[in-house]
C-alpha cells in the first residue's frame, strides 16, 4: 500500500485548508533516530493531578533562585511543596489576569493587576510595595541586584535600590526615547534590557555607575514591537514574541542576534487574524524530552499554539469538552520545580504534574488527532480502497479497564477541503500485547477530486503514529 506523504508533519502548514488541511492536535513531532528524514507523532504528556488550591484560577507559577515554588491564584499567594501540599502565604489583589514574578534571592516580587508586592523569603511576609516609584507595575525582571519594571500607560521603566526589592526612590526611572509609540513591556535577556513598544524595541545596558545604572544602546534599535505584554518568553538562549509594528500585528518572531526572524506560519497567523484581539496573548515555555517548546495561549481566541524550537514545527494544544468541541489548553502557567514540570489550571485551582505515563489531562481524556494533507490525482475522481494507520499497536490497558482495554482509533474524511467530515469509522488498535494488529479501513468510497483524512484517539494509552498508507484506484 503506497505511503501517504506528509502524514507525520507539523500543524498549520498553509493559510487555506483547501490547499492543505494539515493539523496536529495534542501530538508532537520527533525525528526517528538513525533514519534521516523519518518522523513520528507522539502524544503530548498528560497532566497528572497533584494538588488543588482553594481559589481559582492559577495565574502565576514560579520557582525562586532559592528553589522554592509559589503559585498565585485569583486572591492568594501559595507556596507549594514536593509532597503535594501547600501553605497560604498572603492575599493579593483579586483578579484573573496573568501575574508576573521574579526574585533577587531575598524577596519574591509580584506584579498583580498593576500592583507590586514583595514577599520576604526569610520571614514569609507578603507586603505591598510603596507607590513612591511606579504608580502601576508591569512586567518585573531582575538584573544586577535590582528589580526592574515598566510602568503601564507611560514611557517609563523603573529600578529598585541596589540589593533591595522593597525600596523604589521617586527618581529611579528612565524613559524610552527612540520612538513615541507606547511602552508595552520590558524583558531582560543576556543582561540586556529590551524595552518594547507597540511598534519598536530599544535596548538598554548596565553601565556600572551607581548613580546612572543603565544607558540606551545607540547601536540596537529594532523596528518591531510587541502586541501583548505577556506574549514574550525566553527559550533556547533567546526570546520569542508576538510582534507589532506600524504595519500591523504579528507574526511571532524569534530574536536572532538583534534581528527578528519570523517563526509563525501563514496558518498560525490566519488563526490569529480571526480572533477579536491578540492583545491578551500569554506566552509560556517548557523543555522536556529533548524538546524546547514555546507556546501562546489566546484567551479571546480560545486557542493554544505550541512551537518546537528545535524542529521548528507547530502543533495545537486543546482540551476536549463534553459536547465534543475543542477549547484552548487548560494551562498557561508553568514552573520547573524539583525535577517536575508543574502546570496550573487557567479555570480552576488544580495544579498538575507533566507525566508522559499519564494519558489524560487531569481526569479528562486527551483528544489526539492528525488531519492529513489532501490526496489528489490530477483533480480526477479517486476511489479509495483502503487507509492504514501505521502505529504502535497492542498497548491496551491491563485488567480490562474501560476505556483503554481495547483502544479505538477513529477515521473520518473530507472531500470538500476540510469543511465537512464523514461519519466516523472505528478500528481497534489492539488489546495489550497484540503488537501485530494492523489498523486498516477498507471500502472508503469515491472522492470527486480531493480528500483529506482525519485520525483520532481518546483512549488513555501511549500514542506513537509512524505514518499512513492509502490505496487508491482511478474512477
Amino acid at each position: 500500500m503506497p505511503q501517504l506523504p506528509g502524514f507525520c508533519s507539523p500543524s498549520g502548514a498553509v493559510r487555506s485548508a483547501a490547499v492543505d488541511a494539515s493539523r496536529s492536535i495534542n501530538l508532537y513531532l520527533e525525528e526517528v533516530p538513525n533514519q534521516r528524514g523519518a518522523y513520528v507523532l507522539y502524544g503530548m504528556p498528560g497532566l497528572r493531578p497533584w494538588l488543588q488550591l482553594p481559589s481559582a484560577p492559577v495565574r502565576g507559577l514560579y520557582e525562586t533562585t532559592t528553589a522554592r515554588t509559589f503559585a498565585v491564584t485569583s486572591t492568594s499567594l501559595y507556596e507549594l511543596f514536593s509532597g503535594g501540599t501547600f501553605l497560604a502565604r498572603g492575599t493579593v489583589h483579586t483578579g484573573t489576569a496573568p501575574v508576573f514574578l521574579t526574585d533577587n534571592g531575598t524577596h519574591l516580587v509580584l506584579s498583580v493587576d498593576g500592583l507590586g508586592y514583595s514577599y520576604a523569603l526569610a520571614t514569609d511576609t507578603l507586603t505591598a510595595l510603596p507607590l513612591t516609584g511606579p504608580q502601576t507595575f508591569g512586567r518585573v525582571a531582575y538584573l544586577d541586584q535590582r528589580i526592574l519594571t515598566n510602568e503601564p500607560g507611560t514611557s517609563r521603566f523603573w529600578y529598585s535600590e541596589l540589593g533591595d526589592a522593597t525600596t523604589w526612590p521617586p527618581l529611579n526611572f528612565y524613559a524610552v526615547e527612540g520612538r513615541a509609540d507606547p511602552l508595552v513591556t520590558l524583558f531582560v535577556d543576556h543582561r540586556e534590557i529590551f524595552l518594547a513598544g507597540t511598534q519598536t524595541m530599544e535596548m538598554w545596558v548596565p553601565t556600572g555607575d551607581a548613580l546612572a545604572p543603565y544607558a540606551r544602546s545607540s547601536s540596537v534599535f529594532i523596528e518591531q514591537g510587541i502586541a501583548a505584554p505577556a506574549s514574550v518568553v525566553a527559550a533556547n538562549n533567546t526570546f520569542y514574541f508576538l510582534g507589532g509594528s506600524a504595519r500591523g500585528q504579528g507574526p511571532i518572531w524569534r530574536l536572532e542576534g538583534y534581528t527578528p526572524r519570523r517563526v509563525s506560519t501563514s496558518a498560525v497567523e490566519t488563526a490569529m487574524g480571526t480572533m477579536p484581539t491578540v492583545g491578551d496573548a500569554v506566552a509560556f515555555s517548557a523543555s522536556w524530552g529533548g524538546h524546547s517548546w514555546v507556546g501562546w495561549y489566546f484567551p479571546t481566541g480560545n486557542q493554544t499554539w505550541l512551537f518546537d524550537t528545535n524542529l521548528e514545527s507547530w502543533t495545537e494544544l486543546a482540551d476536549l469538552e463534553e459536547d465534543g468541541s475543542l477549547h484552548a489548553f487548560r494551562s498557561y502557567t508553568h514552573a520547573y520545580s524539583a525535577g517536575e514540570h508543574v502546570w496550573g489550571s487557567r479555570a480552576s485551582g488544580d495544579v498538575y504534574l507533566w507525566d508522559d505515563r499519564w494519558y489524560r489531562y487531569g481526569t479528562d481524556p486527551i483528544y489526539r488527532a492528525r488531519i492529513t494533507p489532501h490526496v489528489r490525482q490530477d483533480q480526477q475522481p479517486v476511489r479509495y480502497a483502503a487507509f492504514e494507520l501505521v502505529m504502535q499497536a497492542g498497548v491496551g490497558l491491563d485488567g480490562g479497564v474501560v476505556p483503554g482495554a481495547d483502544p479505538q482509533v477513529m477515521l473520518a474524511w473530507s472531500d470538500d477541503g476540510g469543511e465537512a467530515w464523514s461519519y466516523p469509522l472505528w478500528r481497534s488498535a489492539g488489546p495489550l500485547g497484540r503488537r501485530e494488529r494492523r489498523v486498516v479501513w477498507r471500502r472508503l468510497g469515491r472522492a470527486p477530486t480531493t480528500r483529506a483524512f482525519k485520525v483520532a484517539m481518546t483512549d488513555p494509552v501511549p500514542t506513537a503514529w509512524l505514518g499512513a498508507s492509502v490505496e487508491v484506484a482511478s474512477g
